[in-house]
């Protein structure tokens, strides 16, 4: 048992959520927690906290982040045994990546675990691809990147907060799905910095000038479309992914900001409806 007192934490997992089917954990959420349990070993549980991210869509009667403490309670009761009850947080109210990370900063601050002014490692546990997409986004732009404003939100009220930029580092699981339709997942996965490229576009966010942000997540956006085109599923998304294309193609670094606005809301539309549809977790399927 730890010996745990207000302010002493400083070692934190956020365990990002990952979207319920029925109410029930998916392979890659339970992936997820697998790895979590196994690497939980060799972490020192003395100062550290874990926090369970993913609230609860209105068709669940479940949180994801209940529903992930639960799983690892009742499969991995020993991986737990180390906790006192303020060392397991659970933030319910996020629905996606962005508010998991944000809402975690607030949940830290208001627990008073960390001590003002003390450095505090934060880790990451999700599966591989969402780490690498978190990590990507935030080293070619820091300016949209959500470990940036984790930091900036926690410095806020004095804590140093230490989130490295090397996956390995990270509490990764490898995606459970190999089949065609898991690798279209994860090239439409890859789209995702293209978009928050033109996010920032629209917050006018970026000083530095835009031809240099937009260049690798342009070229990486091309190359994930190639690749989704020679898969049969992606013949039978042709029309989706061509006009995918003919966003990226008509939003140059000249673009004004008034003419980005409607296409990156189109192209938010389409991307949201191509993961459901290409999940392999999908309800859709």
């Amino acid at each position: 048992m730890s010996d745990l007192t207000l302010g002493s934490v400083t070692d934190v997992v956020i365990v990002l959520g990952k979207r319920l089917v029925s109410s029930q954990l998916t392979a890659e959420g339970i992936s997820r927690l697998d790895e979590l349990a196994a690497q939980l070993p060799r972490l020192q549980h003395n100062k550290m906290a874990i926090m369970f991210c993913g609230g609860k869509l209105a068709e669940q009667h479940i949180s994801e982040a209940a529903a992930m403490y639960q799983y690892l309670d009742s499969h991995y009761p020993d991986s737990l045994r180390w906790a006192k009850a303020e060392q397991l947080l659970i933030e319910d109210q996020s629905t996606t990546s962005v508010e998991n990370l944000l809402n975690a900063a607030d949940k830290l601050i208001a627990s008073q675990l960390c001590q003002k002014g003390e450095r505090v490692r934060v880790r990451l546990a999700s599966c591989d691809y969402h780490i690498e997409r978190i990590l990507e986004i935030e080293a070619l732009m820091p300016e949209q990147g959500l470990i940036g404003q984790f930091k900036r939100r926690a410095s806020k009220v004095g804590l140093d907060i230490d989130m490295s930029l090397e996956p390995e580092q990270h509490i990764a699981a490898t995606y459970p799905h190999l089949c065609e339709r898991g690798k279209a997942f994860l090239l439409i996965d890859q789209l995702t910095t293209y978009r928050v490229y033109l996010e920032g576009v629209k917050g006018q966010v970026f000083e530095r000038p835009l031809a240099e942000v937009r260049r690798e997540p342009y070229q990486r956006a091309i190359q994930a479309l190639q690749d989704l085109m020679v898969l049969d599923i992606g013949v039978q998304y042709q029309h989706k992914l061509e006009r995918i294309r003919t966003i990226i193609e008509l939003t140059p670094a000249t673009t004004p900001v008034r003419d980005v606005v409607p296409l990156l809301e189109e192209l938010n539309q389409i991307l949201r409806w191509l993961n459901r549809q290409i999940d392999p977790e999908s309800q859709h399927v």
